[in-house]
């Protein structure tokens, strides 16, 4: 009994030289794609946008293997990347909550922000706007008495602010945050869950 020429269609052909480039390809599509997903859980957007262009890439790639655009190569490439889509796990941005403010004057040394923001946060940023401030000796007490120093100095010009500063351990309550400084502005303080 024969398929009739529709399914006949469908059926795998011999295994081709491509299969295995086409094969090697779709790895690495999954890889980029997991390694993606993985950034994106973590709030590393940079690396996330790497990965989408790394993944881009490699279809690109896979398009060429199997046959350019047109044909079932067009429609398995579409599929899969359907695929990677419903697989991919919904973006959610959590949002900056400010915390604090606090101007501090030119000729001052040491401030303190005392926040008034509610729940528990993974991450703090700085912002500084209205003038130009070194902060250094930054440290963050935490609801329990726990404090916590970020290594290095934040200069910052004009309105800037600096990356998302990684708090450690669990989601924690901030009373405050001391630090010493050089220069003016208004520093602001936002947290994010």
């Amino acid at each position: 009994m024969t398929a009739p020429p529709s399914l006949r269609a469908l059926r795998p052909a011999a295994a081709r030289p491509a299969d295995g480039a086409a094969l090697d390809l779709a790895r690495r599509a999954g890889e980029s794609f997991r390694r993606a997903v993985e950034a994106q859980r973590a709030g590393d957007w940079a690396r996330y946008g790497e990965e989408l262009s790394r993944l881009e890439e490699v279809l690109r790639q896979l398009q060429v293997v199997l046959g350019g655009g047109g044909g079932q190569a067009a429609i398995m490439l579409h599929a899969f990347v359907a695929i990677l889509l419903l697989l991919a796990p919904p973006v959610v941005q959590q949002q900056w909550v400010p915390l604090g403010k606090r101007q501090v004057v030119p000729h001052g040394e040491r401030d303190i922000v005392r926040t008034a923001g509610e729940g528990k946060f993974k991450h703090i940023r700085l912002v500084v706007d209205g003038g130009d401030l070194e902060l250094f000796d930054v440290r963050i007490t935490f609801g329990d008495g726990k404090t916590f120093s970020p290594t290095g100095r934040f200069s910052f010009t004009g309105k800037s602010r600096s990356r998302g500063i990684a708090l450690p351990g669990a989601a924690r309550t901030i009373r405050w945050i001391n630090f010493f400084y050089r220069g003016n502005g208004t520093v602001h303080v936002y947290g994010r869950r």
